[in-house]
């Protein structure tokens, strides 16, 4: 039963983050916080992360996936995302976490 409720969720994360980078790439979309459009390089690199909360889960959860697409998701349950918030020092040390974490988890599985 777990495991299909985690293929249903991981469906729906694929789902939203190719709607997401449809919006991204076509400039008919605008975006914005507190009421102030957002302006970004649509063409710079994206990052995509899935944060799940649930207080029943494995902590061996999948912590990294790649579509067929070539689309790369990183998964956190919210307690992960919030030490790994906890442990940065710019924001953009993000970026470099997420490329480690990455490597380790996919070289984990090997």
């Amino acid at each position: 039963m777990f495991e299909e409720i985690k293929n249903k969720v991981k469906k729906i994360a694929k789902n939203q983050i190719k709607d997401s980078i449809r919006q991204i790439k076509d400039t008919k979309y605008s975006f914005y916080c507190e009421e102030k459009k957002l302006e970004f390089d649509r063409k710079k690199e994206f990052k995509y992360i899935i944060i799940f909360d649930s207080n029943q889960y494995d902590d061996n959860y999948e912590k990294f996936y790649l579509t067929h697409e070539g689309i790369e998701m990183n998964i956190f349950s919210i307690r992960d995302f919030e030490e790994m918030l906890d442990n940065i020092v710019l924001p953009s040390d993000i970026f470099d976490f997420l490329e480690f974490r990455k490597n380790f988890y996919t070289q984990s599985k090997l």
